[in-house]
């Protein structure tokens, strides 16, 4: 008897170890206590330091809301998520694509925890080609009554201009004719670099589609769908086809709130930070300019959470939420990154532009303090600073401002460092 349950033992555990699902069982509090090959593999990748030692406080940064799907189970067995997405960002700068997993998290008797991790990225990354492709394909034939034609020369001049496009700009034909595509934009991004990227990318790839904003009578704007395409002929030139989304726009604005908003602070998600700074590093490099990045944390934040109160913790990371808007533009980017930390974009920003915003921020959360039961509650922060190089992405900025924070924590805290090799 003894012999068969050794044996079916033995297979149990050949079985997890050559099994490709990433599976591991943790203990209450998330700690690692037993884990497949495949999930040491995955852990590597987004935490080769540490190994992954501790599920939960991995996750933290990537998917701080585990710890309410946690708390949200009041039984004391069963699923706590099942296929979660947890983004994790590029492992590298070579990965084809970036890092997604499926979490399953299901709480077993006596406290412990299975976890399974699936690898989602290329799924997900197959799924977006998708998406795309689909709404290329609807940018055609969808609506085309709501649609206008018109041609540029290679410089961009209006050589052409039907009746379609003379209902949606509200401009005449012979006024048609005398604009040139940065005309047809709104005025602040007239100094940009759009008009000339949409020219330049549909000479190189012999089309190009675009959604953004475009000016109507010149006083009023609409939401449009473009697409360039080459003319194939000895004098050049493209051919515009475009259409007016203004009401799908509106209706995506109130749902891409919804999706890009932390629910608890009204900040940005990783995801919509993950956007922007693609967006924004990308313009930088065209137009040369800085893009700036603040890494905020707030200091003893496990202190409050453990003497007043998860609560209490909420409403201090609500009021620093609110203090690093009102002391933004409405161009910069204030995204809750993970836990207690907030990271904000500054475009058109260079280091020490940067740091002027970071030690007036700063200096506002010192002074905050809020009634609680009785105590007051007060809170500081630390902030790391830095500021794009030359083929930057994301991960380079978050990277050097994660370090500046930790330096700023060795030094004491409540304070603002610089990236360490501007210091």
């Amino acid at each position: 008897m003894n012999q068969d349950l050794e044996r079916e033992h033995g297979d149990l555990l050949e079985f997890l170890y050559v099994c490709p699902i990433a599976l591991a069982q943790l203990s209450s509090v998330g700690d690692v206590e037993m884990a497949n090959p495949a999930w040491a593999q995955f852990m590597i990748q987004i935490d080769p330091q540490g190994g992954g030692a501790n599920l939960f406080a991995v996750l933290e940064r990537h998917a701080p809301e585990l710890r309410s799907l946690i708390q949200g189970l009041a039984s004391n067995a069963g699923v706590i998520c099942r296929d979660h997405r947890v983004y994790f960002g590029r492992p590298s700068p070579l990965a084809p694509y970036p890092l997604v997993g499926g979490l399953t998290l299901v709480r077993l008797p006596q406290g412990r925890v299975m976890a399974t991790l699936a690898d989602l990225s290329q799924m997900v990354a197959q799924e977006q080609t998708a998406r795309e492709a689909e709404e290329r394909f609807r940018a055609v034939v969808d609506g085309v009554r709501d649609y206008a034609i018109f041609t540029l020369d290679p410089r961009g001049a209006v050589t052409a201009w039907n009746i379609s496009a003379e209902k949606l700009f509200g401009i005449r034909r012979e006024d048609g004719l005398k604009k040139t595509l940065l005309d047809l934009l709104p005025p602040e991004e007239r100094a940009g670099d759009r008009a000339r990227w949409l020219l330049k990318k549909a000479m190189e790839q012999g089309w190009v589609e675009d959604e953004g904003w475009w000016t109507r009578e010149a006083t009023t704007r609409f939401w449009g769908n473009a697409i360039l395409s080459v003319i194939d002929s000895e004098a050049g030139g493209f051919t515009v086809i475009l259409r007016d989304l203004s009401q799908r726009k509106r209706d995506e604005d109130e749902l891409r709130t919804l999706a890009n908003t932390d629910p608890l602070t009204g900040l940005y998600t990783r995801r919509y930070l993950a956007d922007s700074a693609e967006r924004e590093l990308f313009r930088a490099r065209r137009s040369h300019s800085p893009v700036s990045l603040l890494m905020i944390d707030a200091d003893h934040f496990k202190r409050i959470n453990d003497q007043y109160g998860h609560a209490a913790g909420d409403e201090v990371l609500k009021a620093v939420a609110r203090m690093c808007r009102d002391q933004t533009r409405e161009v910069d980017v204030v995204a809750r990154f993970g836990g207690e930390e907030i990271v904000v974009l500054l475009p058109s920003t260079d280091l020490f532009g940067a740091r002027n915003v970071a030690e007036r921020l700063r200096a506002v959360v010192e002074g905050y303090h809020q009634d609680w039961e009785g105590e007051t509650l007060r809170v500081t922060v630390s902030i790391g600073v830095a500021t794009s190089n030359e083929g930057d992405n994301l991960e380079a900025l978050l990277a050097r401002a994660d370090a500046s924070v930790y330096e700023a924590k060795r030094r004491g805290r409540n304070r603002v460092v610089l990236e360490l090799n501007a210091a």
